[in-house]
Order: C-alpha cells, then sequence, then structure tokens
C-alpha cells in the first residue's frame, strides 16, 4: 500500500495497516509519501488508515495504491535468465515476457516488476511493468 502525491505540498499524512485489531504495518516519515509492504500477510479483512498528522491547508487530496504479488496471477519472464554484466554507471535494456492467468479482476490493474541483481542476490536496479489489456 502506498499514498502520495498530497494536493497540500507540506502535508503530513502517515500510513497505517490493521488486522484484527492490530497494527501489523506503518510509515510515519515526515511528509505525505509513505508505503507500506506485508511479507506472507494472513488471509482476511486489512484496514488502511491514512491519518494527517499536520495538513497545513486544513484537509487534502492524495492518491491511493495498493498492490499484492501472486505466483497465481502469472509472471514476468526476463531474457531467459542470461548473465548481464555492466561497469557502475552503465545501463542496459532488458526483455521479457509477460504472462497472467486471465484478465485482471474488475477496477485492478496487473502490473509487473524485474529486479536486477547481483552476484550477492543484492537488488541493484530493476523496473515495472502496467499491463493495460489482456490478449487471449
Amino acid at each position: 500500500m502506498a499514498i502520495g502525491g498530497a494536493a497540500d505540498g507540506k502535508a503530513d499524512l502517515d500510513l497505517v495497516v490493521v488486522f484484527n485489531s492490530q497494527v501489523v504495518g506503518e510509515s510515519t516519515s515526515s511528509g505525505s509519501d509513505e508505503k507500506v509492504s506485508l511479507r506472507s500477510p494472513k488471509a482476511g479483512v486489512y484496514t488502511i488508515e491514512v491519518a494527517g498528522y499536520a495538513v497545513p491547508a486544513g484537509s487534502t487530496a492524495y492518491d491511493y495504491r495498493d498492490l499484492f504479488f501472486a505466483p497465481s496471477l502469472g509472471e514476468l519472464k526476463a531474457d531467459g535468465g542470461k548473465r548481464i554484466t555492466l561497469a557502475n554507471g552503465q545501463s542496459t535494456q532488458v526483455t521479457a515476457d509477460v504472462v497472467v492467468a486471465g484478465p485482471a479482476p474488475e477496477g485492478r490493474t496487473f502490473f509487473g516488476e524485474l529486479s536486477l541483481v547481483n552476484q550477492a542476490g543484492t537488488s541493484t536496479g530493476g523496473g515495472s511493468v502496467r499491463i493495460g489489456k489482456v490478449i487471449p
């Protein structure tokens, strides 16, 4: 879950995720861009709370986004797992195939993310793709 883009540029918003009356994630940095990630969340109903810690204008609009990753939705396959060697400051393009299990549920959008990792498994870069239409 993430919030950001507050209309009041001086607003400080906080993001809290509650499950079974307990806080299971929160982001309370200064500003209005907040993000909470939950690894292996339990099945059930979650409540997302956005709190105006400080909102000089009295109220503000903001953007909200939630997303989840699940192997059952599909996958993003990059260049067959080939090895890429880059020097500091270099960049490259990577080709990927998008495989989805079916159309996105009503009101939802598919989104895929790739990470470039080094030999130690540390993410050193990445990219994302929004999947606008699924063609059978």
